[in-house]
Formats: C-alpha cells, structure tokens, sequence
C-alpha cells in the first residue's frame, strides 16, 4: 500500500536475474481513485501479456483491471489480498495515525509486521519504504479500504490466491470472496505474515515463478 515498491526487494532478491518483469508505483497525490490508477497501470503495460502479482492493496488494482479488460492478463496471483472489507477493524482504517510508526520501537515495529522473521533490516526497508511514500496518499488509500464494498462480478481468468499462515491484517475470511468469484482458483497456504513477500519471499517466489512457467 505504500506504492513505492521499495518492499518487493526480498522477493526479487530470491528470483532468477533474468525474469522479465515491471514493478508499477502507485499515483501519489490524493487522487487515488481505483480506476484512475488502473489507467496508469495500463498505459505502463500496453500491448504486452501479462501475469499481475498483486500484492494486498493492490488485489482492487488488479481487480479492476481485469474487469476493464484493456489489457492482455494472462493470470492473476493474488498475494494476502482482499476484494471487499479485510477485517472488523478496517472501516476505521482512515483514522489511523500514521505518525504513529515513526514512534514505535523498532522491536514492536518488527514483531507486529514480521512475527518471528523480523529482522533489523526488513525493518529499516519498512521504515524506509514509508518515508519515501507520499502521506497524502496513503491516508487517502486507507479511506478507499475504510470505505470498500466487495466485489460481484466473476474473475475469468485464471487466479492464484497466496495466503499467509498469520495474516494479522487481513482476516481468513476474505478467501471466501475469492472462491466465490474466481471461476479458476489456486489457493496456497505459505508460512509468513501478512507481509509475506518479506517474510518468506522464496516460498512466494515458487509459487509465482511455476505459475509464470519459469
């Protein structure tokens, strides 16, 4: 959610050198209507086919995507994510004092993102991941989750969904959406937090990597 991409660096980190792939910031500015950034990710795409790896925030990203249909997708790998409200807690998600990161220790920090994988370096590309985004933004993307409605229409292409063994931000219910509209669904268990990608890269690297044919 913070747009940067600075947080896919583990997972590329553990990816063979020679994968073709483009990581889409997301807009800055308060302007983050869904279908706005979908345009931009579409324009930064074009003509070419591809597999979108979408990544918690991003699943409404690449939600709409696939329904606009402006693109060529040939499969989508939903990474912790959600279609409609991801916890009790989320409608008040537009109130949360982001401030709020910059005082706490970086051993709670760590814990409550990380769980048991933290470490002082996933941390320090946490912090420097939010220190690089753009505050207006994010406020305004925890409203666009604060205010959320579930998604209806069907997804038909084919669909990965990765799901965290200890996801704290997104509750397992939210699966249930994604079984309901995706018409081919693979659903794989991988031990991690919510931030996955982070916490067990090469375990989502697999996933993605069989799935892209690589």
């Amino acid at each position: 959610m913070d747009g940067t991409g600075l947080l896919f660096k583990p997972f590329l980190n553990v990816c063979p050198k020679n994968l073709d792939y483009s990581i889409i910031p997301l807009m800055s500015g308060t302007n983050q209507r869904v279908i706005d950034q979908a345009k931009v990710i579409e324009k930064a795409i074009g003509d070419f086919e591809v597999i979108l790896v979408a990544e918690s925030y991003s699943s409404i990203l690449a939600y709409e995507l696939a329904q606009r249909n402006h693109i060529r997708i040939s499969k989508i790998i939903f990474v912790a994510g959600f279609l409609g409200q991801p916890s009790i807690f989320s409608k008040f998600s537009s109130v949360f004092p982001l401030s709020l990161i910059n005082v706490t220790p970086n051993s709670v920090l760590g814990f409550s993102l990380f769980g048991r994988h933290s470490t002082n370096a996933l941390v320090a590309l946490f912090r420097q991941s939010i220190d690089s985004s753009d505050r207006a933004a994010l406020k305004k993307r925890l409203s666009n989750i604060a205010n959320l409605k579930e998604a209806s229409l069907p997804l038909k292409m084919p669909c990965v969904y990765i799901q965290p063994s200890q996801d704290q931000l997104v509750s397992s219910k939210c699966i249930k959406v994604f079984e309901r509209l995706c018409e081919h669904l693979d659903i794989e268990l991988v031990e991690g937090t919510h931030f996955v990608m982070q916490t067990n890269p090469q375990a989502v690297a697999d996933i993605v990597l069989q799935n892209a044919g690589v």
